[in-house]
C-alpha cells in the first residue's frame, strides 16, 4: 500500500502546484509568470511520472493476471496434489502479488488522467508559433492522447470525473 499512498500524494501535490500557478498568473506581473510557468513545469512532471507509473502497473497487474489464468487452465498431475496447499498460497486473481487492487490502479489513473489529459489538450491548443518555445520548455501537447486520457478520467470513479466531460 505505500506505492499506492505514494501516488496518491504524488497526484494531490501536482494538483495543487497546477492551483498554485493560476494563482500566481492571476497576478499579472512578469516575476507571477516565470514562477507560475515553473510550477506548472513540476506540476506536469509530477502528472507524467504518475501516469506512467500506474500505467506500468496496471500492464504487470495484466499480464499477471492473464498468466495466472493460462496456469490455472492447465493444470498437470503434480499441480493436483498440491492444488489444495498451493491455492490459499496464490493471491486471487483481482490481487497483486504487492497488493494494490485493480480497481484502486484505475482509480488512481482516473485521478491522475484528468491533469495529464488536461496537459495535453491544453499544449496542443497553442497557437503555432508559440508552441515551439513550449515544447522547448518540456510541455508536450498531443490533443488524440489528451482526449483519450480525458475520456479516461470522465468514465472512472473519481471525484474529478464530472470535470472531465
Amino acid at each position: 500500500m505505500a506505492a499506492v499512498d505514494r501516488l496518491q500524494r504524488q497526484i494531490i501535490i501536482a494538483d495543487c502546484q497546477v492551483y498554485l500557478a493560476v494563482l500566481s498568473f492571476i497576478k499579472q506581473e512578469l516575476s507571477a509568470y516565470i514562477k507560475g510557468g515553473w510550477i506548472l513545469r513540476k506540476a506536469w512532471k509530477m502528472y507524467n511520472k504518475c501516469y506512467i507509473d500506474i500505467t506500468h502497473l496496471q500492464e504487470g497487474n495484466s499480464r499477471r493476471a492473464s498468466e495466472q489464468q493460462a496456469v490455472s487452465s492447465l493444470p498437470s498431475t503434480s499441480d493436483l496434489s498440491h492444488s489444495s496447499r498451493s491455492s490459499s498460497t496464490r493471491p486471487s486473481q483481482s490481487q497483486r502479488l504487492d497488493g494494490i487492487s485493480p480497481e484502486v490502479l484505475d482509480r488512481l489513473k482516473g485521478s491522475v488522467s484528468f491533469g495529464y489529459g488536461l496537459f495535453h489538450l491544453c499544449i496542443s491548443m497553442v497557437p503555432p508559433h508559440l508552441l515551439k518555445i513550449v515544447n522547448l520548455l518540456g510541455f508536450p501537447g498531443d490533443r488524440h492522447q489528451g482526449l483519450s486520457a480525458l475520456t479516461y478520467a470522465s468514465e472512472s470513479k473519481d471525484m474529478k470525473a464530472p470535470l472531465a466531460t
